[in-house]
């Protein structure tokens, strides 16, 4: 076996430029003397020293993934130092001089000062036509300095590189050199490679099939750009890449993404580690049918800020899994993108996360089957949409499965940032966020769902409500909690406890009784203690739609409409028919009025954005005098085109809308959930869905 000399051994004797050769060693390699055996790197025969070598460096060697723990990470020994020299067939060496030479069975090939130019030269000497694979061994080290032009080792098809050794990238102009690239070729594997300094990609492949790459380390100067391994279908053949298997890629302070995938199909990653990179630790953008395994990213200090996560997945093509995403500082622990879906995440730990833990935004059917996410930034789990309702109608988060996870933040008081545990926001439907443990959670709440057809159940610590109740003795009703729920169309159950069994018999039942615009939970006595009993309570969402939950609303188109308040069936009136400016908008009971009906318009510029004209009068609806403020009144006045006079209008489940105000962000609300006639319509901040939120526009 080739090899270099264990870390140890490599200072001293062979000096800092690494191993040198003779002629005749090198032809030893390629069995073209009569040497026998392996041959070291320093051209001792292998049995003629008896150091203990270290094996090729294992993707965890310094990393217990199984505790989670990356604290010694910065200790990883990235030397890696095995390859078969027999299995050669062009090796490239470098004498006493520093000039290297790229020799064959048959003898030199090619010399010069440049590392990847000797390579090129014995990669292009290679069997013309060859439909077997042919390797070329890099056995020392090198420097490659400034050059003018694109500058890359190139890897036709039927190629293996394999190179125990490393290559420093020195140029002043870094996005001129590539140490290993394939374009529109198949069959080609990079494998025991170490870039340093400041390549412009480290690895570049477009349009490959069965590509290898593994045991590849990356260590970046932190003012380079160093972008790592990019695999996409941008060859001149334009065809997807196919069938990849990377393994064993480790990075320190990559500016971009460690390993990334664009319009590939089948792709296999495992034991990927980064760290202090700015993109992600594993990229799949426009992916299909892929796989990822143990992939590790600790970046407390990445050379500038990103949004981006440890494992991200994006406008996938077909199957996605992962089986283990540890993630420790970084600015996302895990996303799940907008154009994604049928996604399963196996297991995560995601420690100190700045900007979120895990974002699932818009994918349907994803799965995340368990583990950790503490102590981070923003929310723990944000379920949420990015997508345009007209172009990509099927980008919502709908089918996401949470469960199994742990989620705490156990910093000091004062030092916790986590708001919330799990957060699901407007227009996500039919997802399930059951039998997970959300004590310590979050600083602001611990499970927030928006949607009435979300599964909310059996979670430790919440529901879609909880809190505490005292039962009164004697009372009828023994306790009354106002509000549990909004959303009228839905299945509660209550889990409860007494906090201290009182010293007499009791029992006590409850049913959930709407009130028209809002469950509340009602408890009554069965046996009154004669005291008074605190109780423990979570209300659950279990549901039981059967499947027949109401897709959501079309986007709004223009027309007239009478615009109904989903608690009460009213509509938005101009009040008493006023024609005059700032007359006030509220609700009434619909009698086919001129001054109950809108005519709703696009406006140009603005995404789903529309004006209200008040047909009697008009004039259209806007925020009096432009406020800001929560529960400034919502009124009529004439249109001048600013943006308090622009609404948004977005889809929601259940054939509603959610209307929003473009200069404050906020809602059209019915304040206090009033039922009455008469009830202003004012701006508010959208919670999600409540009855007094949400509108339908009924075409008149």
């Amino acid at each position: 076996m080739l090899h270099d000399r264990h870390p140890d051994e490599r200072d001293g004797a062979q000096g800092s430029e690494g191993p040198t050769f003779t002629r005749r060693s090198a032809l030893a390699m390629l069995g073209a003397s009569g040497v026998a055996g392996a041959i070291s790197a320093s051209g001792e025969a292998a049995a003629s020293h008896g150091t203990k070598f270290d094996p090729t460096r294992r993707w965890n060697q310094h990393v217990d993934a199984q505790g989670h723990d990356l604290k010694n990470l910065h200790a990883a020994d990235v030397d890696h130092v095995f390859t078969a020299a027999r299995a050669a067939d062009r090796i490239v060496w470098k004498d006493d001089d520093g000039v290297f030479h790229a020799d064959g069975p048959a003898g030199e090939v090619a010399s010069g000062e440049d590392v990847i130019d000797v390579a090129q030269a014995a990669v292009d000497s290679l069997t013309d036509g060859r439909d077997w694979k042919e390797t070329v061994a890099i056995v020392s080290p090198g420097t490659v300095g400034e050059h003018d032009e694109a500058h890359e080792l190139v890897l036709p098809s039927y190629t293996v590189l394999d190179a125990p050794t490393t290559i420093t990238i020195e140029d002043s102009d870094p996005y001129e050199v590539i140490p290993m690239k394939a374009r529109d070729a198949h069959h080609v594997e990079v494998r025991n490679l170490t870039v340093r300094g400041f390549p412009a990609y480290c690895g570049v492949f477009n349009s490959v099939s069965n590509l290898t790459l593994a045991n590849i380390t990356l260590e970046i100067d932190e003012s380079g750009p160093g972008t790592g391994i990019r695999v996409d279908g941008g060859g001149d053949s334009g065809e997807r890449s196919q069938d990849i298997r990377a393994s064993g890629i480790y990075g320190e302070q990559v500016g971009y993404h460690l390993f990334e995938t664009r319009r590939c199909d089948r792709v296999q990653v495992s034991e990927v580690v980064g760290k202090n990179i700015v993109g992600c630790a594993v990229l799949f953008n426009e992916t299909a049918d892929a796989t990822a395994s143990d992939v590790i990213e600790y970046s407390p200090d990445p050379p500038t800020e990103t949004r981006y996560a440890t494992f991200r997945n994006t406008y996938q093509e077909g199957r996605v899994t992962a089986d283990n995403i540890v993630s420790h500082d970084a600015k996302r622990g895990l996303h799940i993108h907008t154009g994604s879906g049928d996604v399963v995440i196996n297991n995560v730990y995601i420690d100190g996360a700045r900007h979120r833990g895990a974002s699932i935004s818009g994918p349907p059917n994803t799965v995340i089957n368990g583990g950790v996410i503490k102590n981070c930034t923003g929310n723990a789990i944000d379920i949420y949409n990015v997508y345009d309702p007209v172009e990509a109608p099927e980008r919502r988060a709908d089918g996401i499965d949470i469960t199994n996870l742990r989620i705490f933040d156990d910093r000091p008081e004062g030092e916790r940032t986590q708001e919330v545990a799990i957060s699901e926001g407007p227009n996500a439907q039919n997802n399930r966020i059951v039998d997970n443990d959300v004590r310590g959670g979050g600083t602001e709440a611990l499970i927030e769902s928006a949607s009435p057809s979300t599964v909310v159940a059996d979670n430790v610590g919440d529901g879609v409500a909880s809190g505490t109740a005292t039962l009164s003795a004697g009372a009828s009703p023994a306790a009354r909690v106002e509000g549990v729920s909004g959303h009228g169309d839905v299945t509660l159950a209550l889990r409860s406890k007494a906090v201290s069994a009182p010293p007499s018999a009791f029992r006590y039942d409850h049913h959930f009784e709407w009130t028209g615009s809002q469950w509340d939970l009602v408890f009554e006595w069965a046996t009154d203690p004669g005291v008074d009993l605190t109780v423990d309570y979570i209300v659950d969402r279990p549901q039981a739609n059967l499947g027949r939950y109401p897709k959501a609303a079309d986007p709004l188109t223009e027309g007239t409409y009478r615009i109904e308040a989903g608690h009460s069936g009213k509509v938005a009136e101009v009040a008493d028919g006023a024609t005059a400016s700032g007359a006030n908008v509220q609700q009434g009971t619909y009698e086919d009025a001129t001054h109950q009906q809108w005519a709703v318009t696009s406006v140009d510029g603005v995404e789903n954005g529309f004006r209200f004209e008040a047909v009697h009068s008009g004039k259209v609806a806007e925020v009096a005098d432009g406020s800001t403020e929560d529960g400034a009144t919502i009124q009529q006045g004439e249109w001048s085109g600013a943006d308090h006079q622009t609404w948004r209008v977005e889809p929601l489940s259940s054939g509603t809308y959610n209307v929003t105000a473009v200069h404050s962000g906020q809602s059209w609300n019915v304040a206090g959930g009033d039922q009455n006639d008469g009830a202003n319509v004012v701006q508010w901040p959208f919670s999600g869905g409540a009855g007094n939120e949400i509108w339908r526009f009924e075409s008149v």
